[in-house]
Order: C-alpha cells, then structure tokens, then sequence
C-alpha cells in the first residue's frame, strides 16, 4: 500500500537537497498552500515536512498534524549559524530566533556537532544530521595544484548590517593585502556587487573574481580556501584543501575547519603553515570534515523517522509562545497567507538570479 508524505515547500527544493523517490511513498509537495484545510484531511499522510522555519503555514500544519497524532519534520537547507538565527532580517521580521525553539517533533540539521547542540536545546525534539547533496555532489577527490593558490569567498549573505560589512570588507582587504606582499597567488569568489567594489576600490589592480562556475567546478584550481562561514568550506575541505574560515562577529560558531582568521597579523603569522598544509591543522580539520559525512541523505532520515514509532508530543510553554507569535505573525501580515506561499514559491524558482540577488541586497 502506497504511503504518502505531506512537504511544505516546492519538490524542486527537495530534489536538490538530494530528495529521491522512495518505493511504497508518494510525495506529495506545495502543502502550505494546504493550511486551511480542516485537519483530518491531513489523516491520509503519515507525516508533514517543512523546511521554512518562519513561514506561519507551517506552524498552523504543524498543530494539524499533532492533533492527529502523525509526525511532523523540520529540514534545514544550510549550515547553522547562530548570527544568521538571530539577525537574518526574515527572524527579525516575525520577531523569533532561528529554530529556537522547534515545535517539530524531528529536526534534520547538518553537522554532528549541530546535532547535539539541538539535542540539548530543544528537549525532546528528536535531532539527526544530513548532508544536502548539493554541498557534496561528488566524492572523486581532485588533485590539489602543485603551486599555492588561495581562492576568497563569502557566503551568499556574509553580512547583516553596516559595522558588519565594513569589518568583512577591510579583514578580506587585510588577506588580500598579505598574500600580495607575500606574491601569493589567489582569486576571489564574491557574487555581492557592493562587498567586491568596496573591496576592489582599495587596489591598483583588477582582483579576479572566478563567479563562472560552480563552487566544486572552480576549487580543483586552487590549493586554499578563506571564506566566511558557509558550506563551501565542507567542500574545500573535503577536497582536502587548507580553509580558513574569517572571524568578524562576536556569535559562536559551532561550524570549524583547520584555520581561523580574525585580523592581519594573525593571517600573517598562520599563512605558512596554512600554504603547507601543517600536518596537525590539517589532522583537526579532517576530523572536523567526519562531523559533517551524514551516511544518510534526506530521503533515508525521512523514511526512517517516518518507520520509526517513537517520538513525543510537546506543548511546553516555550514551544507554546513561538506558536503564538506565529499565529499573531500571520494575522498581522499585509498579504494573504496564500500570496506569501505563492511569493515564496516564485522566489525559490528564481532565487539564483541575479536580479533577485540585488534585490536582496538593495534592502539590507
């Protein structure tokens, strides 16, 4: 008998977070559009999965399917961070911290360390990790240039407000200043047109900026990588490159690799040992790399929750404000909820163009 399960968000999102069908389910996709329905409607599925933390669907879904006694899952697209969580301008908006708390009964995050912070965090909300195929779409291991090459890259949000683009611009002006002097080569990899300019502006000459290709399609050119914390640094360091993550804010940060730099004379003192891949660092970071190599992907963790009977329903106070501000959250928006899906969805198709990317950064 076939099974079906209930996702939130569009099948195209799913699918690159490596989503394959399984035999005996259906997936049935778009279900926020379905939060009016009366919730035994909802009885023919044998769980709901959102991945869209403050969209108000998904928590009045969620309450749905808890009345009904049937699984709920949140799914995380992206590495964790605790300054994304909490100043990312879409939490500020709806006025909550980033999967704090979840309401979910199970949470697909990425990274063992994440894991356990969320274990302990959340109570009794079930935590497994995953890794999304399009961090790692390869396992072929690349050969590494026989000549140091450092490439410099930056999240696709590497700031959210002013004081931190100024310390990103001048610490990426700070390494860029220290591998010239020291005549190493190196590129940058920025799509942010204002961070490059402001960047660009402090040299006499043209810096490269290798935007053409994939990420995994352009590391195999270079021996190194800087770049903010993002999950191209999983990449990198699993093609066993030396990678620096860039250190300008004052949040934790769960995610590590073999090198942290935080000023110039740091960069300094650490770029011999980063260019030659010191034995030790590059130890720490490999182990740090396992923390990451989930030997499920989303669809396993899926299934297995979804065939796995044990979980606990929660109503905690703390659980019980977030819900609150959700609902409030929803009567108070401008549009209707089916509008904001449908705005959302439309996002999600075009979201690598570029002129959604300058829109984004035209209202920072």
């Amino acid at each position: 008998m076939t099974k079906y399960i209930l996702f939130s968000e569009h099948e195209s999102y799913y699918r690159e977070l490596g989503l394959e069908n399984v035999a005996d389910y259906d997936f049935v996709f778009d279900g926020a559009r379905l939060y009016k329905n009366d919730f035994v409607s909802f009885n023919r599925y044998e769980a709901f999965v959102c991945a869209f933390y403050t969209l108000p669907h998904n928590v009045v879904i969620t309450l749905k399917f808890n009345r009904l006694g049937k699984k709920t899952i949140l799914c995380s697209d992206g590495l964790f961070d605790f300054a994304n969580a909490i100043e990312n301008v879409m939490v500020k908006k709806y006025d909550c911290v980033m999967y704090h708390p979840i309401i979910q009964d199970f949470f697909l995050c990425i990274g063992s360390r994440e894991k356990d912070y969320f274990n302990s965090s959340n109570g009794r909300a079930k935590v497994c990790y995953y890794l999304p195929r399009r961090v790692l779409s390869s396992k072929e291991i690349m050969n590494i240039p026989t000549e140091p090459r450092v490439l410099i890259t930056t999240a696709n949000t590497a700031y959210f407000n002013n004081s931190e683009f100024i310390r990103l611009k001048n610490l990426l002006i700070d390494a860029i200043d220290v591998l010239i002097c020291e005549e190493i080569k190196f590129s940058l990899r920025i799509f942010d047109t204002a961070l490059y300019r402001a960047i660009s502006d402090k040299f006499d000459v043209i810096l490269h900026n290798d935007i053409s290709k994939s990420f995994e399609n352009t590391v195999c050119y270079y021996s190194s990588v800087i770049t903010t914390p993002s999950s191209v640094a999983i990449t990198a360091m699993f093609q066993q490159r030396s990678v620096a993550l860039l250190v300008y804010r004052d949040t934790p940060m769960l995610f590590q690799t073999g090198w942290l730099f935080s000023s110039k004379d740091v960069i300094k003192d650490s770029l011999s040992g980063f260019l030659s891949f010191d034995e030790t660092r590059m130890l720490i970071q490999s182990n740090f790399l396992k923390g990451y190599l989930s030997d499920h992907n989303i669809s396993e963790n899926i299934i297995n929750i979804v065939e796995n009977n044990s979980f606990v329903s929660r109503h905690e106070e703390l659980l019980t404000k977030h819900i609150n501000v959700s609902l409030a959250n929803m009567l108070d928006s401008k549009f209707n909820l089916n509008v904001e899906w449908f705005i959302r969805r439309i996002y999600l198709k075009f979201r690598h163009s570029k002129w959604i990317k300058k829109f984004k950064l035209s209202i920072r």
